[in-house]
């Protein structure tokens, strides 16, 4: 996460009113460039990387559920930028990895897939560790996102 605190913006906004609007405006179109940046670098950078570094593409699923949005909190006037997924494997894959487990059968007596030798009881999955995609491309890209909200601001304030 990036924290950024305009200091003196109450300031500023009393001084000069028509500003103001202008200001929150720059800033909010730059926090939502910033939040769409940090999606596609996630996408293009970490999940269509090779194996065993990046996790790849096997269905699209995770890629195409990742979304950028900004989001206003009036009560404290802050505007923020943030980029998520929905599919449940998102965040396991970006926090804490697959845990070591054992896949049995639900339906049948056995499992069995393309490729094998014959069916089998069970199949041990080891742990794989977590390769996170939005972190690695939020800290990528953190210069660049202070850089253009430095310039949002000082467009904002002229």
């Amino acid at each position: 996460m990036i924290k950024v605190k305009i200091v003196g913006v109450p300031k500023v906004l009393g001084d000069f009113k028509a500003k103001g609007n202008k200001l929150k405006m720059t800033v909010s179109e730059a926090i939502e460039r910033a939040a769409i940046l940090v999606k596609n670098r996630s996408i293009t950078a970490y999940l269509r990387g090779p194996r065993p570094k990046h996790l790849a593409v096997v269905t699209g699923n995770l890629w195409k559920s990742i979304r950028a949005w900004k989001e206003y909190d009036t009560l404290k006037s802050v505007i923020t930028g943030k980029v998520g997924t929905n599919v449940w494997y998102g965040k396991m894959w970006e926090t804490e990895g697959v845990p070591e487990m054992d896949i049995y059968p639900t339906h049948k007596k056995a499992l069995y897939w393309k490729g094998a030798r014959h069916p089998v009881k069970r199949v041990h999955q080891r742990a794989k560790p977590a390769r996170p995609f939005l972190k690695p491309a939020l800290l990528d890209l953190k210069p660049v996102i202070l850089e253009r909200l430095k310039m949002a601001v000082d467009k904002g304030i002229r």
